[in-house]
């Protein structure tokens, strides 16, 4: 549901699962209403469907700086797809972003929440803290998808008077 603390270690046991299981024959990332959070953990996720390639870059007034998988690609074989919304921003979008971007990985649901910025976090004398932007990060291709999010390649909402979830409904069948 986001990157978080414990992104990494849920993360690792579900990859372990996959690979384990014989039966899976390709995988659904679901990302909608993701609201991003740790970077590196975005990288680390991104990683498991791309071998050496950027995942993204960030640019600052003074220079851009690329960030690339990290070369474990456990999950690059398997057909995926990733299911998306207004509700999946910042470090979901950057997995997103670098699954279509390097892989054409299809992106079905929403269009994207729209955050491109990199932010710091400065620490008050007062206790607390202020965030501030410092650069913009870009997508693989070199889009900066601030405000305007990242378009899906197929658009399904969910209809929220049925009990089916018209996007899972329609990567199942895509698969």
């Amino acid at each position: 549901s986001r990157f978080g603390d414990r992104t990494e270690e849920e993360w690792n046991a579900a990859v372990k699962k996959i690979q384990a299981n014989k039966n899976v024959a390709s995988i659904i990332l679901d990302l909608r209403n993701n609201p991003g959070g740790y970077f590196t953990t975005s990288i680390d996720v991104a990683s498991d469907f791309i071998k050496n390639a950027v995942v993204v870059s960030q640019q600052s007034q003074s220079n851009t700086q690329a960030f690339n998988s990290t070369g474990t690609a456990r999950l690059l074989n398997y057909p995926t797809l990733v299911l998306v919304n207004k509700g999946s921003a910042s470090a979901a979008e950057i997995v997103a972003g670098a699954l279509r971007d390097d892989r054409q990985i299809k992106l079905i649901g929403e269009k994207t929440f729209g955050k491109g910025t990199v932010q710091d976090r400065v620490e008050l004398s007062n206790g607390g803290g202020l965030h501030v932007t410092v650069g913009r990060w870009l997508t693989p291709s070199g889009s900066w998808i601030h405000e305007d999010g990242i378009a899906v390649d197929e658009e399904v909402s969910d209809n929220a008077e049925t009990s089916e979830d018209e996007v899972l409904a329609q990567a199942l069948q895509e698969l």
